[in-house]
C-alpha cells in the first residue's frame, strides 16, 4: 500500500464523530472565517465583473456567497475562491504554510449545495481535506518561491469533492494522484508584486475549478500513474521512523488545522 492509498483510506474512513471536539471547533470557525472572507470580496468590483463572465454558462446550481447570484457549480466555485482571497484577510496554517480552508472551501460548498448534503457533512469533508492537505504539505519539500495556493489547492479541494461524492479508497487515491498534477506552480516572488497581485487572487479559485471539472471527470480512473512515495517521514507519520498512517489521536490533529 503506497502513502498515497493510506491517506486515501485515512479520508474514506474517518467520520465526523471519530474527530476531536476540539479540531471540530476549530474546523466550524475556519469555515466561518472563509465564508466571512468570501462574503466580503463578493462586492468588489473586479470579482462583479468575472461573475458577470459566467452568467448563462451551463446549470446554475451553486450560489456565489454575499450576492444571491447562482451558477454553475465551477463558475460559483471559481468566483468564491477569488473573492474569498481578495483581501488578504483567510485563514492560514503557519505550521505547513499553507491556506487550505479557501482552497478548498468553495469547491466543498458548491458539491454540498448542489449534492442538497448537511452542513455537518460538509465540515467532515472539509476538516478531513484540510488535514490530508496539511499531511501532503508536511512530506514534500516545496521551494519557498513556489506559491502554495496554487500548488495544493487541487490537492485539497479534490480531497473534499472526494469525501461529500462518498468515493471509496481507491477513487479518492485516483483524485490526489490526478490533481497533484494541477498544480499552478506559480512563483510567490512575483505574484506578490504590485503589476500581478490581483492575479494572485485567482490562484485558489483555479485550484476549486481544476478540483470540480477535471478531476470530477475523472475520479476513479488509473489514468495518472503519479504515486507518492514511501519514505522515512511519510505521509502522515509521528517520528521519523514511521511511514504508516496513524489513528486519529488528538497530538496528531493539533500538528495541522487545530494549530
Amino acid at each position: 500500500m503506497t502513502a498515497t492509498d493510506q491517506l486515501a483510506e485515512f479520508v474514506t474512513a474517518t467520520r465526523l464523530a471519530d474527530i476531536p471536539a476540539d479540531v471540530i471547533a476549530r474546523g466550524r470557525l475556519v469555515l466561518a472565517d472563509c465564508i466571512g472572507c468570501m462574503v466580503a470580496g463578493a462586492v468588489v468590483p473586479e470579482v462583479r465583473r468575472l461573475a458577470a463572465l459566467h452568467v448563462d454558462r451551463g446549470n446554475a446550481v451553486a450560489t456565489v456567497l454575499g450576492t444571491g447570484q447562482r451558477l454553475a457549480a465551477d463558475a460559483a466555485s471559481f468566483i468564491n475562491g477569488t473573492a474569498g482571497t481578495w483581501h488578504d484577510l483567510d485563514e492560514g496554517n503557519l505550521s505547513t504554510r499553507t491556506h487550505a480552508g479557501i482552497q478548498l472551501l468553495p469547491a466543498a460548498l458548491a458539491e454540498a449545495e448542489m449534492r442538497g448534503l448537511s452542513g455537518a457533512s460538509l465540515l467532515e469533508a472539509v476538516i478531513l481535506a484540510y488535514e490530508a492537505s496539511a499531511r501532503i504539505w508536511r512530506a514534500t519539500k516545496a521551494r519557498l518561491s513556489v506559491h502554495p495556493h496554487g500548488t495544493y489547492g487541487p490537492l485539497a479541494a479534490a480531497i473534499a469533492l472526494a469525501k461529500l461524492r462518498g468515493d471509496n479508497v481507491s477513487a479518492i487515491a485516483s483524485a490526489i494522484n490526478i490533481a497533484a498534477t494541477l498544480g499552478l506552480a506559480a512563483s510567490c516572488a512575483r505574484a506578490v508584486a504590485s503589476a500581478a497581485l490581483s492575479c494572485r487572487r485567482l490562484y485558489s479559485a483555479k485550484a476549486e475549478a481544476y478540483a470540480l471539472t477535471r478531476v470530477a471527470a475523472t475520479a476513479g480512473s488509473e489514468s495518472s500513474t503519479l504515486k507518492f512515495s514511501r519514505s522515512a517521514v511519510g505521509l502522515a507519520a509521528t517520528d521519523d521512523s514511521s511511514s504508516s498512517c496513524p489513528a486519529v489521536r488528538p497530538e496528531m490533529w493539533a500538528r495541522s488545522i487545530a494549530s
